[in-house]
This record gives C-alpha cells, sequence and structure tokens, in this order.
C-alpha cells in the first residue's frame, strides 16, 4: 500500500481485525489524511498478501445519507469510529474487492456500504513476492533443523550423563557385594577349622553349611541381576494440549449483557502436556452448534514455540449480542489447533456454557408493544421486535426491575412512558 503523499498527512488512525465472510482474516485499517478518509485492509492467504485501499473525499462520503448530516471529514471520521468500535462491522469478499457493511441506529437506513478495490500486483511484483516466500521458507527450514539438531544433541548429552552415573553407582553396589561374598566365605571356613572332628557329621554342621551355601547363592543372584545395565525406553513423540479449568457457566440477563456492550472477556490457561513443542502461530478457535457464539482465532504463540510442560494465560473475547433477548443455553467449545491441520492434538475441551435470561416474558413483551401502538402508533417507526426489546432494555434501571413479578402492570406503564417519549422525537 502506498504512503499518504504530502498533503495527505495521517492525522488520526485506528486499526482493527475481523474474520470475513470467507474465514479470511483481515487488518482493516481506518485514516484521517485531512481532505480525505483512508481505507486500507489487508490478508494473508497460503503465504501471498493481499492488500485493498481506498480513498474518499468529502463529497463522497456525504452521498451516504447518514454520512451527510456530517460537515467535516474530522466529523465523518469521528463517527465511523464510532460505529466501528462497537465491532458489529463486517467484511464480505467478493473478486478483486471487498464490502465492509457498518450497522447504524436509523429506522430507515441499515448500514453504511463501503466497496474497496484490491491492489493488483503486476508481473515482476508477483515474481518478487514468491521468491519472498521462497526465500523465507527457506530460512524457517534452516532454523527449524538446527534449532532440532541442538536439541537433539544436548539431550543426547544428558542422557550419555545420567548412563554414565547409573553404571558408576551399579559397579560400587557390585563391589559391595563382592566384598560381602568374601567375608561369608571367609567365615564359612573358620567355622570349619575351629569344629571339633568329632563333630563333622553332626547334623548342625550340615545345616549351617547349608543355609550359607544358600545366601551365598542370593548374593550371586543379585550380582547378576544388578549387572544388568536398564535400557531406555522408547518414548513415541506426540503433540498435547491441556486446558487446566475445562469449563466456565455464565448466567446473564439481556440488561446485564447491554452494560458490557454484549462483549464478555474471560482467561483460560493451558498447558502443553505433550512431548513436543507447539509450533509458532497455534491458536485457539471455536463455535456453537448454531453459530450463535464463535471465538475468533486467537494466536496463543507469534515468534516463539510453546515447550513441553509450558504453561500460557490468553483472554478471550467472545460477542455476545446474538443471545442479548432470550430465554437458553448455547455451548461454546475451544481446542487448540496449528496452522499445519494434518498434525493431531491429544487435547481436552474448554468449555462456555451462556445460560440467558429474558428479564421482560413475551408476555409482557406483546402488552408493552400494544400500549404503545394505542398511544403512539408504534408501528409507524418501523420498529423490529428486537430492536423494541433492545429500546425496552435500555430504559430499565433498578427501580423498574425491583418492581418486575412484584407489579408488572405498572412496569409497563413506566416503560410505556419512556419509549412514547422516544416515539414522540422520532
Amino acid at each position: 500500500m502506498e504512503p499518504p503523499t504530502a498533503k495527505e498527512i495521517i492525522k488520526q488512525e485506528n486499526s482493527y481485525s475481523i474474520i470475513s465472510d470467507k474465514n479470511h482474516s483481515f487488518n482493516l485499517i481506518f485514516q484521517n489524511l485531512n481532505s480525505t478518509i483512508g481505507i486500507l485492509a489487508s490478508y494473508e492467504n497460503d503465504f501471498i498478501k493481499h492488500n485493498y485501499e481506498k480513498k474518499l473525499i468529502l463529497d463522497e462520503l456525504k452521498q451516504n445519507k447518514y454520512l451527510a448530516l456530517c460537515e467535516t471529514i474530522d466529523e465523518i471520521y469521528d463517527e465511523l469510529i464510532r460505529l466501528l468500535n462497537k465491532n458489529q462491522f463486517k467484511i464480505i469478499e467478493e473478486t478483486n474487492s471487498i464490502y465492509i457493511s457498518i450497522p447504524i441506529e436509523h429506522s430507515k437506513l441499515k448500514e453504511i456500504l463501503f466497496e474497496v478495490n484490491e491492489i493488483i500486483k503486476n508481473d515482476s511484483e508477483k515474481i518478487n513476492e514468491l521468491f519472498s516466500i521462497i526465500s523465507n521458507m527457506k530460512k524457517e527450514i534452516k532454523e527449524f533443523k538446527e534449532q532440532f539438531k541442538n536439541e537433539e544433541i544436548n539431550n543426547l548429552k544428558e542422557e550419555n550423563k545420567n548412563m554414565k552415573q547409573e553404571i558408576k553407582n551399579l559397579k560400587e553396589e557390585i563391589n559391595n557385594l563382592k566384598e560381602e561374598n568374601k567375608n561369608l566365605k571367609e567365615e564359612i571356613k573358620n567355622i570349619i577349622n575351629n569344629m571339633n572332628p568329632s563333630m563333622n557329621k553332626s547334623k548342625i554342621l550340615e545345616n549351617q553349611i547349608n543355609n550359607l551355601n544358600k545366601e551365598i547363592e542370593i548374593i550371586k543372584e543379585k550380582n547378576d541381576n544388578k549387572n544388568q545395565i536398564p535400557t531406555k525406553k522408547n518414548i513415541n513423540p506426540f503433540y498435547g494440549c491441556n486446558f487446566v479449568d475445562e469449563k466456565y457457566i455464565l448466567e446473564i440477563s439481556g440488561i446485564e449483557l447491554m452494560k458490557m456492550n454484549y462483549i464478555f472477556n474471560h482467561k483460560i490457561t493451558l498447558i502443553n502436556n505433550g512431548n513436543l513443542p507447539w509450533p509458532k502461530k497455534s491458536f485457539i478457535y471455536g463455535k456453537s452448534n448454531d453459530w450463535t457464539l464463535e471465538c475468533k482465532p486467537l494466536i496463543l504463540n507469534t515468534n516463539k514455540e510453546i515447550i513441553p510442560n509450558e504453561k500460557i494465560t490468553k483472554e478471550i473475547s467472545i460477542n455476545l449480542e446474538n443471545i442479548k433477548n432470550g430465554n437458553y443455553e448455547i455451548i461454546l467449545p475451544l481446542k487448540l489447533f496449528f496452522k499445519d491441520k494434518s498434525k493431531s492434538i491429544k487435547q481436552n475441551e474448554f468449555t462456555l456454557k451462556v445460560k440467558a435470561i429474558n428479564l421482560i416474558s413475551i408476555e409482557m413483551f406483546n402488552k408493552i408493544k400494544q400500549k404503545l401502538e394505542e398511544d403512539y402508533s408504534l408501528s409507524h417507526t418501523g420498529w423490529s421486535d428486537n430492536e423494541l426489546m433492545e429500546r425496552i432494555y435500555r430504559n430499565l434501571d433498578d427501580e423498574i426491575i425491583g418492581l418486575l413479578g412484584k407489579d408488572d402492570e405498572s412496569v409497563i406503564d413506566i416503560v410505556n412512558e419512556y419509549i412514547g417519549e422516544e416515539l414522540l422525537e422520532v
């Protein structure tokens, strides 16, 4: 992407990470260039980087009816950033272009839509990019080989050192046993020499000799066993991952979701319990069966491998907007993945269970809706049920919540009055 010209100094800049409709991880940048708004986007796919760029002057931006209310580039930029920070925008990929869809809060206008064209590389640029990719891959392969070689050498040196120490200890035990054997033989000789000749055939002497001979055999067998140096068993290499806490249950109501802006953050800890290091750019990912919840790919290690027994803690961020008005449970499973999907991982699974609680029942919602229609002609606004429910939640305070289940009619009247004031302004 080309840098701004001398007249287009970057006054403000905000960047975002987002997954497109084709599951590509985009880096999106909005720039305030004084006289224009600059949009830059890029993603990397199979080592090829795709870049997109667009610059819009004030007149082009004001062709959108929503942005037409703004007078300057600064005002438009501030409004765009406010909307983007809600993290509800989308990227739709087309051939050689993308569409950036930004939802807006308006009864008649649903979104701001920008088309951004891809920067098409010429043949020379494509060849240079391929050479750069090949060069980087060769460098990574060389570094991997060197690292693997050094680790193997260090492991062999350590094993050799341990084996030498074991052999030394065994030799010392063998020498001690030989000395015990020598002393026993000497003791037998002394007994025989000191015995009375008349007792040579006595039963007592025979028993003593037999017992001593048995002890000698036991010691000899022990010597033979000690001389057998144990060999190290072969260990099969494997990737392993263990989530320290396997599940978390989140019970939350619609109003609590609004207060946290529909974003749930939670720290999770993983341990490499295998005997192979995790490759660079290992990541965790998961989605619910109905796609209501999704944990976008979260990279754990950008610049280094995660070695066996190493522990790492990361914070996941889950968008809960799709469950803000419901009474149900949703399961979101998370697992560890590598970029090379051919590598299997022995692992457990982290499960986030979300129990959504709707403070406003369907019956009460319908009564509020009917009263608003009677008093303020609600249907003329074009509001959807979801939009109306969100406005109801925005007007709930501690006093109203305290009346729920105790005086529902008062709740309906108070909410009707609050929403009615908004309708009069529409």
